[in-house]
């Protein structure tokens, strides 16, 4: 696959070599097309300087590729090359070969379209322009105004000395081609971009070749090939070159200038002025087909657009009676539905806007209708437990604090009497007193102090005998808690009952009334002795019974 693809090249090259060959024998004439810059001295004084000589490396060694036109290697007017090359302004060399429209401004020039037509000789192969007395734009360009033809020859004959030629084209490099030159003044030829004939300054007819085959090119390619010229001093203009390169165009601009940029025959400040001073007018792009007028196609820029922002705080507009830019400062979006506030403008990048949810319980950039979203319980305890969240926690959020905290559910109240704890399993609170210290003795009385949590005991207070006449003491049952009274014998009350038998002696009912016994002691317990006892002094006597007196009864 890949040898048949080499061979159709092949025969591809032998095809188009044979056309070349037969176009190059038929063809007498070859026209090439390009623009020539009116200069004048009064606005670029590299025109008419005093003489110079035969200066290289006035210009880099390579050609921009864009603007495909040549550059000063230096802008410093002392610079060795610029002296010798009288380049007396450097910074006006843009002008030679490129178009300025602005009267006003140092470099003006005039572009004005050509044509200049190569014959071919038989004998050599090749095609020449040969001009001894090369004056292409007499009465042309500034040279329309009468008083503007100053310049003569040695037989005082008006010419217009002051214009730069360039030509842009292309070739397909077939090998064994040349290029000559003769000529004054400056010659630059650029083939792929590189400088090959180098013929900078004021200078007499010098003259200068290059053969293709020695600049590493390679066959059946197209190559960029393009040619500036400039006549820049009376009293002589000679130019003649001689080439067997078939040039070609990529395009022809609306001008019809081989790879022209319009400006031959398109002046943006003249063709295109539309008489609104707030509008930058500018000439339609070099390839615009044209079928009317070209002011129809021009481009008509508003001139705020077209004016680099330096800051973009302010809007730029145009005064349509000075064609001056006035700014006004730009009104910024009010954002406060988006809980944003603003901080002002910045030159570069515009206006600014500050959240105003920046408290640390909002949450950020999160906004509700104007109204910042407050973190809820559920979102604290998200951000501080994750999908662990503890049921026995409460979580809110405080901003003193920093944000989301966490803190027990069943929190200790101020009697410290009481402990509360929560039920890990239900998240329920439960309260239970300080355990007692002394809690088998229920008759130990035992009361917390609530403020410090301590206990302070002392014995049960049991309440008085009901009477003193019944119960000896009040007491407490340790286990159960419960007071009881113990009955004190009844010859040992002395309840106060006024008693005038003497034989008798005081004693209560359970009823606390008055019920006097007689002594105990009256009795001996002796059945054969009569007790007596006197009710006045309580004398107690014993007599043997009558029924002893018998000595068989007792």
């Amino acid at each position: 696959m890949l040898k048949m693809k080499y061979i159709n090249y092949f025969i591809l090259h032998i095809i188009f070599f044979v056309l070349f060959i037969n176009i190059v024998k038929s063809q007498k004439t070859i026209v090439l097309s390009g623009t020539i810059y009116d200069q004048n001295p009064k606005y670029n004084p590299n025109f008419e300087p005093n003489y110079g000589k035969l200066t290289k490396n006035l210009v880099k060694s390579v050609l921009n590729p864009v603007t495909r036109v040549p550059e000063l290697n230096s802008l410093n007017p002392l610079a060795t090359t610029n002296r010798d090359g009288r380049m007396i302004k450097p910074e006006l060399f843009q002008y030679f070969f490129s178009p300025n429209n602005n009267a006003s401004s140092p470099g003006y020039n005039i572009p004005i379209p050509i044509n200049l037509t190569l014959d071919f000789n038989s004998d050599s192969g090749t095609y020449t322009y040969s001009n001894q007395n090369f004056f292409p734009i007499d009465y042309q360009g500034f040279d329309v105004d009468p008083s503007k033809r100053l310049y003569k020859d040695e037989q005082h004959k008006y010419h217009n000395y002051h214009f730069c030629l360039k030509i842009n084209s292309n070739f397909l490099f077939k090998g064994g081609e040349m290029f000559k030159f003769v000529g004054d003044d400056d010659f630059f030829v650029f083939i792929d971009n590189k400088l090959v004939i180098d013929l900078g300054g004021l200078h007499l007819a010098e003259s200068a070749s290059v053969n293709l085959n020695s600049l590493g090119l390679t066959k059946g390619n197209v190559y960029p090939i393009d040619f500036f010229y400039c006549e820049r001093h009376t009293t002589k203009s000679t130019i003649r070159f001689d080439t067997n390169i078939l040039i070609t165009c990529n395009y022809y601009d609306y001008c019809g200038i081989c790879n022209g940029d319009g400006t031959s025959c398109c002046n943006a400040q003249t063709t295109c002025n539309d008489n609104n001073p707030c509008t930058t007018d500018k000439c339609p792009s070099p390839t615009t087909k044209i079928f009317s007028p070209i002011p129809n196609y021009c481009i008509h820029t508003p001139l705020e657009l077209s004016l680099p922002s330096d800051n973009i705080c302010f809007t730029k507009q145009c005064n349509s009676t000075t064609g001056k830019i006035d700014s006004f400062p730009i009104t910024c979006l009010d954002l406060s539905n988006n809980c944003l506030k603003s901080k002002g403008c910045n030159s570069t990048t515009g206006c600014q806007y500050e959240s105003t949810c920046n408290n640390a319980c909002q949450v950020k950039n999160q906004c509700n209708n104007g109204t910042c979203v407050v973190k809820s319980s559920d979102y604290c305890a998200k951000e501080l437990d994750g999908d662990s969240a503890d049921i026995c926690s409460v979580y809110s959020c405080d901003s003193s604090q920093g944000g989301c905290i966490k803190q027990e559910k069943c929190q200790q109240s101020s009697n410290k009497c009481l402990v509360h704890s929560c039920d890990s399993s239900n998240g329920n609170c439960l309260v239970e007193n300080v355990p007692k210290p002394n809690s088998n003795d229920s008759c130990e009385v035992s009361i917390c102090d609530p403020v410090t949590g301590l206990y302070s005991s002392s014995p049960l207070q049991c309440p008085d005998r009901s009477n003193e006449c019944l119960t000896l003491i009040a007491s407490c049952k340790a286990f159960t808690g419960e007071c009881f009274e113990i009955e004190i014998p009844g010859d040992q009350c002395d309840c106060g009952c006024e008693i005038k038998n003497k034989c008798m002696r005081s004693h209560c009912t359970r009823e606390g009334k008055c019920s006097p016994l007689l002594r105990e002691e009256i009795d001996d317990g002796n059945t054969c002795t009569d007790d007596y006892c006197d009710p006045c002094t309580g004398l107690i006597t014993h007599a043997t019974a009558s029924k002893c007196l018998n000595c068989n009864s007792c």
